[in-house]
């Protein structure tokens, strides 16, 4: 009893996303779905059409037999409109399927405009969280077929309803009971369906990290970003392996899910042959009495057996009608997810450089304990070339994170040109970004460095790609600009050298008084680094950069330095200084210099 009160509530949670649903399916397709109902009820009142037809012929056939052709002409009339109803069945459900299709596509459109506006939306937090990551799966994967896989649900279960109202009509004259016996032989069908919905619905969602793992153990088999290491340290049959472990564990749980539902319907359909059976004795004795005409024996024949087909379409209809609102809770769940209130105000600066001033500032990542900054002060001078240097995890990086405005503080303040950093516009900050993951857009090189600032402007593209020192080789591709980059496409493939001067140019397209480089030389040879470096000085002529790095050979360069490690600056100053005290800096600097020394 318990469970079955659990099941209603869920389902009276599920039911608000049915009209949901319709809402979203009359947006996406609002012409076509009125086209859609009429087809509907076409395709529904047809196939009864035909077999009420079939009586008076039958009828008039018995009637006529061994009367030769004379009367012929009685059997004209019925036979024309059964020919006419017979043609127009395909020709509906032809359309039907046409129109259908359309839906399906404009309808799958919209779904995935949704999601892409909800994701391209949210903070940098949501992505560094498996929960974001197995709502987004199970949206994309599991939803975004099902709004469309639901109208064709609400389609058939109603043309399948339109269709047994009708047959129920043809059969009520003859027992009043037949429609009840009917229902009750279908019932146990419905009850199976409902209960192996809940069970694969749950078991979906228990597996969407499993499957997620699938994704990744295939792309790091197939992918060219894995292909030189699995060759190299043999982990093709290592990861080969992990992937047909978990496929199989999958694999195992969904078969016996369907061995389950096989064995229940095979009970539920030995019940509805038993009905028929019961029921089919039950006309022949009426006809074998006379009460019933061969006609009318030969429709109710036809009628009951397509009712039975039609009640279990119908309940098929509803186990997948609820099966795709359990699955399109993925859906409203995410784009459901509220976006943080921002609250980032609009002052708007002057335009001189920016003086950036971090003033005992603390931060830690979500479902983290560990602190990346602890009580942080310093200032980046406006106009000036700052460096910032230290470890890996000593909080270098989760700087530019908040000056990008990612998160925000967990104590402390951030402020620019005096103003707090939270009631500053974005746009209003002109910054550029290089970023240490940057991206490598399989595009072309113009559309790479022109992502900087969204414009086609080929002086401005040309200008930045001089800035970062990758004018010389692009003249060297094929097409030059307009060559294709990255193999996805058949493009050109570029090494690490050049793709990170593709990204700085992307970083220069901006006429930035603020410049954030995070590891800017870190792909390039010492040349190259000597040449980088050069053209940097000239570009950031009163401009405020801000550089992190771990060359201190790029370091050396800035106007500050500042050393963090654990979160805090243990020290700061220039090269010199640094050298001086004989600290941190100091240390790391003899160790990176003393191969050339000897």
């Amino acid at each position: 009893m318990e469970k079955m009160k659990d099941k209603l509530q869920k389902l009276k949670a599920q039911l608000p996303y049915l009209p949901k649903t319709i809402k979203l399916i009359w947006q996406a397709s609002r012409w076509w779905s009125v086209l859609w109902a009429a087809l509907l009820l076409l395709g529904g009142i047809l196939p009864v059409a035909v077999i009420y037809l079939v009586k008076p012929i039958i009828d008039n056939v018995a009637m006529l037999a061994g009367k030769g052709i004379g009367g012929v002409d009685m059997l004209l009339a019925p036979l024309a409109v059964l020919g006419l109803v017979v043609f127009l069945l395909p020709l509906s459900t032809g359309l039907l399927n046409l129109v259908r299709s359309i839906q399906a596509e404009k309808i799958q459109d919209n779904v995935k405009m949704q999601i892409h506006a909800k994701a391209v939306s949210l903070p940098l937090s949501f992505f560094e969280t498996p929960h974001y990551h197995d709502m987004l799966y199970r949206a994309n994967v599991d939803a975004i077929s099902r709004p469309a896989a639901l109208l064709e649900n609400i389609g058939l279960f109603m043309q399948n309803f339109i269709t047994l109202a009708g047959l129920l009509i043809i059969m009520i004259p003859l027992a009043w009971w037949l429609p009840i016996v009917l229902f009750i032989a279908t019932l146990p069908a419905l009850m199976i369906a409902f209960r192996f919905t809940l069970r694969f619905h749950a078991w979906r969602a228990k597996n969407t990290a499993g499957e997620r793992k699938l994704r990744y153990f295939d792309h790091v088999l197939t992918d060219s970003e894995h292909a030189s290491e699995m060759r190299l340290f043999g982990l093709g049959g290592f990861f080969t392996k992990r992937y047909w472990q978990q496929r199989a564990q999958i694999r195992s749980e969904y078969f016996f899910l369907l061995r389950s539902e096989f064995l229940a319907e095979a009970v539920s359909m030995v019940i509805g042959f038993l009905v028929l059976v019961f029921v089919m004795g039950w006309v022949l004795h009426e006809t074998l009495m006379g009460r019933i005409s061969i006609g009318l024996l030969s429709m109710f024949y036809i009628a009951f057996t397509q009712a039975q087909r039609v009640m279990r379409s119908l309940l098929g209809n509803i186990s997948e009608l609820y099966k795709n609102i359990l699955f399109l809770e993925n859906l409203f769940e995410f784009l459901a997810i509220k976006i943080p209130e921002s609250k980032h105000g609009n002052e708007v600066l002057d335009n001189t450089p920016r003086e950036i001033v971090f003033d005992k500032v603390g931060f830690h990542y979500p479902h983290s304990d560990k602190r990346a900054l602890d009580n942080l002060s310093l200032t980046v001078q406006a106009g000036k070339t700052t460096a910032i240097v230290g470890t890996n995890g000593a909080g270098k990086s989760t700087l530019v994170k908040l000056l990008c405005k990612f998160y925000e503080p967990d104590s402390g303040e951030i402020r620019m040109n005096g103003t707090p950093l939270n009631r500053i516009a974005t746009e209003d900050m002109h910054m550029t970004v290089l970023f240490q993951n940057y991206m490598r857009y399989h595009m072309s090189v113009k559309e790479n460095i022109a992502f900087g600032n969204i414009k086609e402007d080929q002086k401005a593209i040309m200008a930045a790609s001089k800035a970062s020192g990758s004018h010389e080789f692009i003249n060297r591709l094929e097409h030059g600009y307009d060559t294709m980059l990255g193999r996805w496409f058949g493009g050109a493939e570029l090494s690490g050298g050049e793709w990170q001067r593709i990204a700085l140019a992307r970083a220069f397209m901006r006429d930035a008084k603020l410049i954030i480089l995070d590891e800017p030389t870190s792909a390039l040879d010492s040349w190259a680094e000597i040449d980088w470096l050069e053209r940097f000085r000239a570009l950031c002529m009163n401009k405020t950069a801000l550089i992190i790095t771990h060359r201190f050979t790029t370091a050396r360069h800035a106007d500050m330095i500042y050393v963090m490690d654990e979160g805090k600056v243990a020290e700061c100053g220039t090269h010199e200084e640094l050298l001086a005290i004989g600290g941190l800096y100091a240390s790391s600097w003899h160790e990176q210099t003393k191969e050339f020394i000897r």
